[in-house]
């Protein structure tokens, strides 16, 4: 058997940017992702770093990965580890430019989403 050894808090923060630069950039998915509503968007992107989050722990606990240990300070680490998943999914979804066509259909998205609410309708 092999051992990986390997700072969580490093890979939460790098697990969190590379979700969000997926959902941002990846062709059919963002097209999905920009129409969705902003409560379903954190909604998701929380799941999947509990998601995460669960998947090292399990890691952890069976014995495939042994810096987080299976103990109340493995939990504490897990918790802190999921602090950065969120820090770094956040910024990196505020700091990485959006194409001009998913602005556009974030705005179109906004505006049907609005005009389905009966704002703005005249």
């Amino acid at each position: 058997m092999f051992w990986i050894t390997f700072d969580p808090e490093w890979f939460m923060a790098c697990m969190g940017i590379v979700i969000s630069l997926l959902f941002s950039y990846f062709p059919w998915l963002n097209t999905w992702w920009v129409i969705q509503d902003e409560t379903f968007k954190k909604l998701v992107m929380l799941g999947l770093g509990v998601i995460t989050l669960c998947v090292i722990a399990i890691f952890s606990c069976v014995g495939i990965l042994n810096d987080p240990t299976c103990d109340k300070y493995g939990v504490v680490a897990m918790l802190k580890a999921f602090f950065f998943w969120v820090m770094a999914n956040q910024a990196a979804y505020k700091l990485s430019p959006h194409t001009m066509k998913y602005r556009s259909m974030k705005a179109e998205a906004k505006a049907a989403r609005l005009y389905q609410a009966g704002i703005g309708v005249r």
